[in-house]
């Protein structure tokens, strides 16, 4: 028993390092989670996994943001980032824009912060990271593209 009990702290030790070096070599540009819907198949609208590094980008292009909230048990966001979040026009309308996915399990404190009460949940921000625009629910290809046109007005 004591050997098992060495083994799984040298696993657990392992795991911590390769993690923590994971997170130091991450890629600075969108990216995608390899186990999400979105990932590897085909285009979709390019997002950052963390807000700090959008908001320096957004900042940096004098761009809008666009935040999509989701969550693992969210049947609506799988269901967008499979087919709105894909759709050729949807991705054309949202080239001048960073977008930025966040789980807001993982992310209480800013889906708190502009106020997810549902999701998916969206929040557009000016370059200044001022809310201009949320919406609660699924959205198709044609009411996304409206929802992104606010950020140009």
């Amino acid at each position: 028993m004591k050997k098992n009990g060495a083994l799984w702290l040298q696993v657990g030790v392992v795991i911590l390092v390769a993690l923590g070096l994971g997170i130091t070599f991450l890629p600075s540009g969108p990216q995608t989670d390899a186990g999400s819907p979105m990932a590897g198949e085909g285009p979709a609208v390019p997002f950052y996994l963390n807000f700090e590094l959008a908001k320096k980008e957004a900042t940096k292009d004098g761009k809008p943001i666009f935040i999509f909230f989701h969550t693992g048990w969210c049947g609506y966001c799988r269901q967008m980032e499979r087919t709105t979040l894909r759709d050729p026009n949807v991705i054309l309308a949202a080239k001048d824009i960073v977008g930025v996915r966040l789980d807001a399990d993982a992310e209480k404190s800013l889906a708190s912060m502009y106020g997810a009460d549902g999701y998916p949940f969206l929040v557009l921000l000016n370059s200044k990271g001022e809310a201009i625009a949320t919406h609660a629910g699924y959205l198709g290809a044609g009411q996304m593209i409206q929802f992104l046109a606010k950020a140009k007005s």
